[in-house]
């Protein structure tokens, strides 16, 4: 027998997990597994979030808020956003599946899209057959008429 500290009472360890988030044991058809990494979590921890952006459930601690989203985010989907071209303001966390759609990349950096010009779109196969997926160049707004030397980005939906 362990201690279900969620439900506070002894269950057979045989219907029990450990969940690591909490520290503690909870009946296996209570607790929350988080796929991305395996471990278990009570259901109504505050060391959870749920991501309305793709529906998946993380540990807080590799997550950062998305106020644009107005969601959590996965850490590993997660990039920095500027929206002025010299990046004087604050960088926003977006989600990067963002791409060509709400933000586009140049160089190593991605920007709000409406400071950015398609200057090339092309269909690549994608890694599942018979898939394809955009990829397109920019540039800024104010360089397309080639007054600048920064560096255009391919970036990739």
């Amino acid at each position: 027998m362990v201690y279900d500290e969620y439900n506070d009472q002894d269950i057979r360890e045989s219907e029990a997990v450990w969940c690591d988030l909490d520290g503690a044991y909870c009946h296996r058809d209570d607790a929350i597994r988080l796929a991305y990494n395996g471990t278990w979590s009570f259901p109504e921890s505050d060391k959870i979030v749920d991501c309305e952006y793709n529906n998946k459930t993380y540990a807080k601690k590799d997550c950062v808020f998305s106020e644009p989203l107005n969601s959590w985010i996965w850490d590993k989907y997660a990039v920095d956003v500027y929206h002025d071209k010299d990046k004087t303001q604050p960088p926003d966390k977006i989600h990067r599946f963002e791409l060509n759609k709400t933000i586009g990349k140049v160089g190593d950096d991605y920007y709000d899209i409406d400071l950015l010009n398609v200057v090339d779109s092309k269909k690549v196969p994608g890694k599942k057959g018979g898939k394809f997926k955009t990829v397109n160049t920019y540039e800024f707004k104010e360089d397309a008429n080639g007054a600048s030397d920064d560096a255009n980005d391919t970036s990739e939906n």
